[in-house]
């Protein structure tokens, strides 16, 4: 009978042992997975209404590292040359924040009520190496 009782605490040890080691290794996937940096921007559309044709218009907006590293921009392009966009820095530590400042430049042929969709790609160290938001508007006459 004694042997029985031994044999039911082992049991529940092992058992408990196992559950412990199941939170462990979330708790552990979790810290690892958000070990890098990681790119949150303010926008993932940002919207800078209308423009008159042959105009530019200059927005800014943030780019944050969520992650735990640091977040190195090795470059930010636009998807047309009528886009100028420039970074405040290269290298964003963990929790911190850089200013996006994009430019466009309309063209006086463009039409009125032309739409406006610019993919900014931002080259980074991150899992994914490119991230990406839209710079959307409208020209005006």
């Amino acid at each position: 009978m004694g042997y029985v009782r031994n044999l039911k605490c082992m049991d529940i040890t092992t058992r408990v042992r196992n559950s412990c080691l199941f939170v462990y290794c979330i708790f552990f996937y979790s810290c690892v997975s958000n070990a890098g940096p990681i790119v949150k921007f303010q926008h993932n559309e940002l919207q800078i209404g209308s423009v008159k044709a042959g105009q530019r218009k200059t927005v800014t907006t943030l780019i944050e590292n969520v992650g735990r590293e640091p977040l190195i921009i090795y470059s930010v392009t636009a998807g047309c040359q009528c886009t100028d966009v420039k970074i405040s820095q290269d290298t964003i530590a963990a929790s911190e924040k850089a200013v996006l400042s994009i430019t466009y430049v309309s063209d006086t042929t463009q039409k009125n009520n032309e739409i406006i969709d610019v993919a900014v790609v931002v080259r980074n160290n991150t899992k994914e190496k490119f991230n990406e938001f839209h710079l959307t508007g409208a020209i005006s006459r």
